[in-house]
């Protein structure tokens, strides 16, 4: 191998101080010499050796150039795109559009919000309220369509950025439009499969509610936790608890929505009724139907809650977001073992959001996932973030209380225990 040396004569060495552009002496001419770390020689006999009189030099030098210097642009500025598009899901129009909507027009940004084909009036009549609050015509704009609507906001070229919720096959086609027409900046935040983790020193009655708590919505949205891990400790108690809970969801079923006694609601459409049947008999091959499952006979949308049990480890039900009223519980012995299992899906985890005791979406903390079903935060946009929101049973500043809530999420982990 062949040696490469270097002719340090080539460059003098420079042993003066360097002050206001120019190779200057100290004020007192006080110099050093340096030897090399290698063979002892010296390398400089005359360094000049700075004292305070120079430092003051060396700091009026500085400020005189600060002067020029700070003229000269010195700090980022941030233009909005110009027009934005965002499309909205069936099942938090309102809270979607409040998401997309705030960050889009206080940056400036003027907006296209697409509806939900299936639920439009909600977000056409808060859209029109934007004239009553003194926001010029055509800065918010909101029209209806399905998805060749959406497609045509994706690929159009006058559309810098879109922000689009929904389902992960969609959300690529978003994507794919984006990135063909004029590579708009895209935001994305899709499905969840949410592990709600009970240990055994949880409230087991509070925990049960917060394991059926996805039942509220009917299973119907992103950061609710449709998969439950129990302590093996607990398995057996907790069990009937949720069963029990889902019988009484069950019987309130096709109750009048307008009615305040009715907390339970149909699935939003016939279809998203057949792909949620779909899953369940697939779920039947992979994992134990403990209960339900089957259509409520009479006028509505409806499906009697299902509870599976013993996945094998791929099932469908257990990896993939059903978006409907079906639990999988499983259970887990310790905690690098529910770690793993929790963290074993595309759909979001590593995770996004994590509460403790408590919801784990604070309105001053960013929103969404990790892995598969995030692409840019809502509220944030330039790191993979984590929030984790504790509450705990002796702290007085919480705002959801332990003895109200225990816990909830988004395509997040909900852990539920007084020190976890």
């Amino acid at each position: 191998m062949s040696s490469v040396t270097f002719d340090l004569t080539r460059f003098p060495i420079p042993n003066k101080l360097f002050i206001g552009g120019k190779w200057v002496d100290g004020v007192t001419n006080n110099t050093q010499s340096l030897t090399s770390a290698v063979n002892d020689e010296v390398v400089c006999k005359d360094l000049q050796w700075a004292d305070t009189k120079d430092v003051d030099i060396a700091v009026e030098s500085a400020a005189e150039g600060f002067q020029a210097w700070q003229a000269l642009s010195k700090y980022t500025t941030y233009s909005p795109y110009g027009v934005c598009a965002a499309i909205v899901p069936f099942n938090g129009p309102l809270v979607c559009y409040a998401l997309k909507a705030a960050s889009a027009l206080a940056a400036g940004n003027s907006l296209i919000v697409k509806a939900s084909e299936l639920n439009p009036f909600s977000t056409l009549f808060i859209v029109s309220l934007a004239i009553e609050a003194g926001i010029p015509p055509g800065v918010i704009n909101c029209i209806t369509g399905d998805g060749a609507t959406g497609s045509a906001l994706a690929a159009h070229m006058k559309i810098r950025k879109i922000s689009f919720t929904g389902s992960l096959p969609v959300a690529r086609k978003v994507q794919v439009a984006a990135a063909q027409s004029n590579l708009k900046s895209v935001t994305l935040e899709l499905g969840g499969k949410s592990p709600v983790i009970v240990y055994p020193d949880a409230n087991l009655d509070k925990a049960t509610e917060f394991c059926c708590h996805f039942l509220m919505l009917n299973g119907q949205g992103c950061m609710l936790g449709t998969r439950v891990y129990l302590h093996e400790s607990i398995f057996d108690e907790m069990m009937p608890k949720i069963e029990a809970t889902m019988q009484a969801y069950e019987n309130n079923l096709g109750s009048d929505p307008l009615d305040q006694t009715t907390w339970s609601s149909p699935m939003f459409h016939r279809r998203q009724r057949e792909s949620v049947l779909k899953f369940i008999e697939d779920g039947k091959k992979e994992a134990k139907l403990v209960r339900g499952g089957d259509i409520v006979e009479g006028k509505g949308c409806y499906i009697r809650p299902a509870i599976f049990t013993d996945p094998s480890p791929n099932a469908r039900v257990l990896k993939e977001e059903i978006f409907g009223p079906v639990v999988v519980v499983c259970k887990f012995k310790h905690d690098d073992e529910i770690l793993s299992l929790a963290n074993d899906t595309d759909n979001k985890i590593e995770a996004g959001m994590i509460g403790i005791n408590g919801l784990p979406w604070a309105p001053n903390t960013t929103f969404g996932g990790w892995k598969q079903i995030q692409q840019s935060k809502q509220v944030a946009t330039t790191q993979n973030s984590k929030t984790i929101c504790g509450f705990f049973i002796n702290d007085p500043y919480s705002v959801f209380r332990w003895d109200r809530w225990l816990i909830a999420d988004k395509q997040n982990d909900w852990i539920i225990g007084n020190t976890r």
